[in-house]
Protein backbone atom coordinates (compact mmCIF):
# COMPACT_ATOMS: atom_id res chain seq x y z
CA UNK A 1 0.00 0.00 0.00
CA UNK A 2 2.30 2.58 0.79
CA UNK A 3 6.42 2.65 1.17
CA UNK A 4 8.50 4.85 3.41
CA UNK A 5 5.12 7.00 3.99
CA UNK A 6 4.71 8.33 0.32
CA UNK A 7 1.31 6.51 -1.78
CA UNK A 8 2.64 4.05 -4.42
CA UNK A 9 1.50 5.22 -7.75
CA UNK A 10 -0.08 1.50 -8.14
CA UNK A 11 -2.21 1.58 -5.13
CA UNK A 12 -4.00 5.19 -7.05
CA UNK A 13 -4.30 3.38 -10.75
CA UNK A 14 -6.10 0.77 -8.76
CA UNK A 15 -8.48 3.14 -6.99
CA UNK A 16 -8.88 4.26 -10.90
CA UNK A 17 -9.42 0.92 -12.12
CA UNK A 18 -11.49 0.20 -9.37
CA UNK A 19 -14.07 3.23 -10.30
CA UNK A 20 -14.17 2.00 -14.24
CA UNK A 21 -14.87 -1.70 -12.86
CA UNK A 22 -17.91 -0.52 -10.48
CA UNK A 23 -19.31 1.74 -13.27
CA UNK A 24 -18.99 -1.53 -15.46
CA UNK A 25 -20.95 -3.52 -13.32
CA UNK A 26 -23.83 -1.11 -12.49
CA UNK A 27 -24.46 -0.46 -16.30
CA UNK A 28 -24.84 -4.31 -16.33
CA UNK A 29 -26.73 -4.06 -13.02
CA UNK A 30 -24.38 -6.64 -11.16
CA UNK A 31 -25.17 -4.55 -7.81
CA UNK A 32 -23.21 -7.19 -5.49
CA UNK A 33 -19.98 -6.53 -7.97
CA UNK A 34 -20.68 -2.77 -7.25
CA UNK A 35 -20.98 -3.13 -3.65
CA UNK A 36 -17.41 -5.58 -2.86
CA UNK A 37 -15.44 -3.46 -5.39
CA UNK A 38 -16.38 -0.55 -3.36
CA UNK A 39 -15.53 -2.45 -0.40
CA UNK A 40 -12.51 -3.11 -2.09
CA UNK A 41 -11.96 -0.23 -2.90
CA UNK A 42 -12.56 1.78 0.02
CA UNK A 43 -9.64 -0.18 1.88
CA UNK A 44 -7.32 1.34 -0.65
CA UNK A 45 -8.83 5.44 -0.51
CA UNK A 46 -8.25 4.81 3.37
CA UNK A 47 -4.62 3.35 2.93
CA UNK A 48 -4.08 6.26 0.05
CA UNK A 49 -5.33 9.04 2.26
CA UNK A 50 -3.40 7.96 5.88
CA UNK A 51 -0.17 7.26 3.58
CA UNK A 52 0.30 10.72 1.79
CA UNK A 53 2.87 12.96 1.46
CA UNK A 54 3.15 16.23 0.16
CA UNK A 55 4.62 15.40 -2.95
CA UNK A 56 1.50 12.33 -3.43
CA UNK A 57 -1.37 15.63 -2.47
CA UNK A 58 -1.63 16.52 -6.85
CA UNK A 59 -2.09 12.79 -7.68
CA UNK A 60 -4.37 11.36 -4.75
CA UNK A 61 -6.69 14.70 -5.34
CA UNK A 62 -6.94 13.35 -8.59
CA UNK A 63 -8.36 10.34 -7.91
CA UNK A 64 -10.56 11.57 -4.97
CA UNK A 65 -11.96 13.84 -7.40
CA UNK A 66 -12.27 10.77 -10.06
CA UNK A 67 -13.77 8.78 -7.29
CA UNK A 68 -16.17 11.52 -6.58
CA UNK A 69 -17.57 11.51 -10.00
CA UNK A 70 -17.64 7.95 -10.08
CA UNK A 71 -19.53 7.68 -7.29
CA UNK A 72 -22.31 10.33 -8.66
CA UNK A 73 -22.72 8.54 -11.81
CA UNK A 74 -22.83 5.22 -9.82
CA UNK A 75 -25.84 7.44 -7.93
CA UNK A 76 -27.57 7.93 -11.30
CA UNK A 77 -27.23 4.39 -12.61
CA UNK A 78 -29.20 2.99 -9.07
CA UNK A 79 -31.63 5.47 -9.24
CA UNK A 80 -32.23 4.86 -12.91
CA UNK A 81 -32.63 0.95 -11.46
CA UNK A 82 -34.59 1.44 -8.32
CA UNK A 83 -37.23 2.90 -10.83
CA UNK A 84 -37.38 0.51 -13.35
CA UNK A 85 -37.69 -1.55 -10.71
CA UNK A 86 -40.49 0.19 -9.48
CA UNK A 87 -42.23 0.38 -12.68
CA UNK A 88 -41.89 -3.17 -13.13
CA UNK A 89 -43.78 -4.19 -9.72
CA UNK A 90 -46.04 -1.91 -10.53
CA UNK A 91 -47.17 -4.09 -13.51
CA UNK A 92 -46.64 -6.81 -11.76
CA UNK A 93 -49.46 -5.87 -8.99
CA UNK A 94 -51.32 -4.64 -12.19
CA UNK A 95 -51.38 -8.13 -13.72
CA UNK A 96 -52.46 -9.84 -10.02
CA UNK A 97 -55.05 -7.42 -9.99
CA UNK A 98 -55.82 -8.32 -13.02
CA UNK A 99 -56.06 -11.84 -12.75
CA UNK A 100 -58.04 -11.50 -9.67
CA UNK A 101 -60.96 -10.06 -10.98
CA UNK A 102 -60.88 -12.34 -13.94
CA UNK A 103 -61.00 -15.26 -11.43
CA UNK A 104 -62.71 -13.66 -8.66
CA UNK A 105 -59.94 -14.36 -5.98
CA UNK A 106 -58.43 -11.96 -3.37
CA UNK A 107 -55.10 -10.71 -5.23
CA UNK A 108 -53.06 -10.35 -2.03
Amino acid sequence: MTQDGAVVLQDLDDIHSMNDAMLAAARMEDWVAVANLEAARRHLLVAAVEGRTHSDTVELAEILRQTLESDRLLLELGAQAQAAIGSQLGLFQRGRQAQAAYTGTDPA
